[in-house]
């Protein structure tokens, strides 16, 4: 028997090629199926059916599987998005508030600022003014004991 490996046509696969047996009417040659070798051969054909079938059973319930995770991965990636939505609308919100009490807090800082200033302008007028009256209080003082020096010093009305 030779075997034959050439190509039958340029881009097909090398297969065995076999000599053609000579074919006897009703001597079953090598190619003549017998009852018992159709039977064999529908067994082995059936059998090979049934693994292709349970191949291809297990491969789309391998699919269904696969089809459910994904849409669970599905839904639980929309509740995310959807909870994420929410916590940036909270968030916004908070933002709002805080930039609302920084602002407060600003407006708040400069007029207490102006108030300080202004206390600290009262403060000095203030001391200004007690330098001044003790100064007249000095002053006056001085006329005092001016005075009553000289009261002691001049004649005394006699009584």
């Amino acid at each position: 028997m030779t075997v034959d490996l050439r190509p039958l046509h340029q881009g097909q696969e090398y297969r065995q090629r076999l000599p053609r047996w000579p074919r006897f009417p009703g001597r079953g040659g090598p190619f003549t199926p017998t009852l018992a070798g159709k039977a064999e051969q529908q067994a082995a054909d059936l059998a090979d059916q049934a693994q292709r079938i349970e191949r291809e059973q297990q491969a789309a319930e391998s699919a269904r599987v696969e089809l459910a995770t994904a849409r669970l991965k599905i839904e639980a990636q929309a509740e995310r998005q959807t909870e994420q939505a929410a916590e940036i609308e909270r968030l916004r919100a908070a933002l709002a508030d805080a930039q609302q009490g920084r602002t407060a807090a600003e407006q708040q800082a400069a007029v207490l600022a102006a108030k300080l200033e202004a206390c600290a302008e009262r403060v000095a007028r203030a001391e200004a003014r007690v330098e001044q009256i003790e100064q007249q209080a000095a002053e006056a003082r001085e006329q005092a004991k001016a005075q009553k020096i000289e009261r002691d010093n001049s004649p005394s009305v006699s009584r």
